[in-house]
């Protein structure tokens, strides 16, 4: 099965020394359960483009999913690691709960708070990122998700309790106190005159943060004393000017073959679960018929079929990863290790089952759970 892909244009810096000063602009706007987010890939590309005019060696990610967004967040990592400065831009829809906001990549689906510990990004976990180097901020131009049914313990405001590393600050365009109704407006306003700010000669970190947060935002954590001024060429090999197309002509073709990657991917899980499906009612009915007509044997396709799926909503977290790790093992499993019993896990369990001649569902049964974890051990 295709697994959909997403624009990351990774800008290679401009002199040697730009590489001491790192930058992550990561916007969601075409989600798949929410609507589209106000702060799109226009503006997040115009912060990445201005972060780069002024020497940053800059990420750019454009509505990326869970899973590749973690893979951006790792390389950012790798980068940040003993820079002189890391900024990280997360610009798109964020929920809270407890006393963590959360990033929602546009593949994000919530059904309970607890959802928001694998399919989000938590905004703390970032900011310890951005630890990683001599100083750095975390700036959230947060936008409103829209919930068709309540989600009980999520809050579309901000929240945050951690305590940050020493020389980070994080940095919301709206806070706990501002109502819902007005988050979309003041992050519109707070994106524009980031813009507007990161356009200027020499602008302090300190000016970004008051810009970013406004006077309705939050800020957590020391701001660092820094100068976002483009260095001083320090050698005759340094140039000026990036090749090739710019950052919003790259976000833009490459958001357009994220979201046809996508909707073959959504095509292809739908025929996998139709075909699932014709194959349980088949092996239902084949059953029924064996029942009527008296017979004591019974086919492996209908012993499956009557036998009960186990009770994924029972399993802990590490079992799902054991169950996809065991797979992966079988050569079956192809996706991440992330605990989501998901289209590609369900393949997998199809793969397997009829690798046994039993009943292909996709969904586990009691006996082919044990097989798969001796004893259902963590």
């Amino acid at each position: 099965m295709a697994v959909a892909f997403v624009a990351l244009a990774s800008l290679a810096p401009w002199r040697a020394e730009a590489t001491d000063r790192v930058a992550l602009v990561m916007v969601g706007e075409d989600y798949e359960k929410f609507q589209k987010s106000v702060i799109g890939v226009k503006r997040a590309a115009a912060i990445a483009e201005a972060l780069h005019a002024k020497g940053f060696s800059v990420l750019f990610s454009a509505n990326a999913p869970n899973a590749r967004a973690r893979a951006i967040l790792l390389d950012f990592s790798q980068k940040a690691n003993g820079a002189d400065l890391a900024l990280a831009f997360l610009v798109g829809h964020v929920a809270a709960a407890g006393d963590e906001s959360y990033f929602l990549p546009v593949s994000a689906e919530l059904h309970a708070a607890t959802d928001l510990f694998s399919r989000a990004i938590s905004v703390s976990s970032v900011a310890r990122i951005a630890g990683k180097a001599k100083a750095g901020a975390v700036i959230v131009l947060m936008t409103t998700p829209n919930f068709e049914i309540e989600v009980p313990d999520v809050d579309p405001r901000p929240r945050y309790a951690a305590e940050n590393p020493k020389s980070v600050a994080t940095i919301f365009s709206a806070s706990a106190k501002l109502p819902v109704s007005r988050i979309d407006a003041a992050t519109k306003q707070a994106t524009d005159a980031v813009i507007d700010l990161l356009q200027q000669p020499t602008p302090p970190l300190a000016v970004l943060v008051r810009a970013a947060s406004a006077d309705v935002g939050a800020s957590f954590g020391a701001i660092p004393d820094a100068n976002l001024a483009k260095p001083t060429p320090t050698s005759a090999a340094a140039t000026d000017g990036p090749a090739g197309a710019s950052l919003l002509q790259q976000a833009r073709s490459e958001a357009e073959k994220a979201k046809a990657e996508l909707q073959r991917a959504q095509s292809e899980a739908s025929r996998a679960q139709a075909e699932a499906e014709k194959v349980k009612a088949e092996a239902q009915a084949q059953f029924a018929r064996e029942k009527d007509a008296g017979g004591h044997t019974i086919e492996n396709a209908a012993r499956g079929a009557a036998t009960p799926s186990i009770d994924e909503s029972q399993l802990g977290k590490r079992q799902r990863e054991r169950i996809q790790e065991r797979l992966k093992q079988m050569s079956l499993y192809t996706g991440p290790i992330d605990s989501i019993m998901g289209p590609l896990t369900r393949e997998a369990i199809m793969g397997y089952q009829r690798s046994t001649g039993e009943a292909v569902t996709g969904y586990l049964t009691p006996e082919q759970f044990q097989v798969l974890l001796p004893g259902g051990k963590e």
